[in-house]
């Protein structure tokens, strides 16, 4: 694929993604605090990608966290677990679900100047995060930065009630191929929708 549809990908996805991204962040708070939260993933669990990944512990970057069930998941396994999501009300949740985590309202589009606890991650996680990120080569380029272990990516190829939050699986492929090894990669289709996770290690 060429340098100039790459060129031309980034730049589209990036105009097509403000709108979407700048009512995404002036209606979550209200989604939040009416509790219309659909997409809060209520039951969780990665121990097969865990075993797949072949980490038991370590430090873990939980991004875009919502209101933290994931990283309650990996706390109460004995992972030391940072969240960060730009919601306040999310983290607020978040805060009284794991008490034990770590969690930090901020805005992903800004993680250069986030304030890390740890100078590597065993496991870094985006949970449906992806689709909403406006840059999405500097936000792949920190996430690579700060990893040692493996990038849990998990995202929508197709959503038919809510296209916005789906991913061109080719396009996002062409990002992270620059970026990482693909160690493995799971689809899930249903009716209307296909789901994928993408455990991911640094080149």
């Amino acid at each position: 694929m060429s340098m100039n549809f790459l060129v031309r990908f980034i730049r589209g996805s990036v105009a097509s993604n403000r709108a979407r991204i700048f009512m995404s962040k002036q209606s979550w708070e209200e989604f939040y605090k009416k509790g219309q939260t659909p997409w809060r993933s209520l039951s969780v669990d990665l121990s097969e990608t865990l075993k797949k990944a072949g980490i038991s512990s370590g430090a873990v970057l939980d991004l875009g966290c919502g209101t933290g069930e994931f990283s309650k998941w990996l706390s109460d396994r004995g992972f030391a677990v940072e969240g960060i999501d730009f919601s306040k009300e999310a983290i607020k949740t978040a805060k009284e679900i794991c008490p034990s985590c770590n969690f930090t309202d901020w805005d992903l589009e800004d993680l250069e100047n986030y304030p890390f606890k740890h100078e590597k991650y065993d496991i870094i996680l985006d949970s449906k995060v992806i689709a909403f990120i406006e840059n999405k080569e500097k936000y792949l380029d920190l996430i690579r930065s700060k990893l040692k272990g493996v990038f849990i990516l998990q995202t929508f190829l197709r959503h038919d009630e809510k296209p916005s939050i789906a991913v061109n699986e080719g396009e996002l492929e062409l990002l992270l191929k620059d970026r990482f090894n693909i160690k493995d990669k799971q689809i899930k289709s249903f009716p209307n929708k296909v789901w994928v996770e993408y455990l991911l290690t640094v080149k």
